[in-house]
């Protein structure tokens, strides 16, 4: 397990909805299942998971959240593959 930097990924989505921050990122092409991200703060909000997928399989993966970290858990131990994490802070 190794942590990614957020900003090697892609924010290509930030926006709100029912006015909270809702964001989709894409992994760099090097991070492996099991990986972690600590994604960025909001002083007073709590971070959720929608949804996660892998990127080079197309498949939906699980991903948990711990404070401001993401861990991904895609099954069979995948590695330097693109994951697409969506998550949002309430």
């Amino acid at each position: 397990m190794a942590a990614v930097t957020y900003s090697d990924g892609l924010e290509v989505q930030n926006g709100l909805t029912k006015n909270r921050p809702v964001c989709i990122w894409t992994s760099p092409a090097t991070m492996d299942s099991a990986d972690t991200v600590d994604v960025p703060t909001i002083t007073g909000r709590t971070v959720y998971m929608l949804a996660a997928w892998d990127g080079t399989t197309g498949d939906a993966v699980t991903a948990t959240v711990s404070s401001q970290t993401i861990t991904v858990d895609a099954a069979g131990g995948t590695t330097d593959h693109v994951y697409t994490l969506m998550f949002y802070y309430k």
